[in-house]
């Protein structure tokens, strides 16, 4: 199984309308360290160059090494759960 997340810079307040749409979180700190994400492909056409949902799901990450080698990418990811 895999996921997608989408951080927002700002607000987006059309996000989170859609079902596929499910916020669950927000970043509490570190945001410089998001901010230096590489954005040089934009967004997923037409909007920008960037990866395309069809593809990323038939060919998974070697799509992404191959056409996007300037993404970056999470070795690790972990939850903090908040009560």
């Amino acid at each position: 199984r895999s996921n997608e997340m989408f951080i927002a810079y700002d607000r987006a307040g059309s996000l989170g309308q859609s079902p596929w749409e499910t916020p669950f979180g927000k970043v509490t700190s570190g945001l410089e360290n998001v901010k230096n994400f590489y954005k040089g492909y934009g967004d997923m056409p037409p909007w920008g160059k960037g990866p395309k949902q069809g593809p990323i799901y038939k060919r998974g990450a070697e799509y992404i090494k191959k056409d996007f080698p300037l993404l970056d990418k999470f070795d690790t990811c972990s939850v903090q759960r908040m009560n």
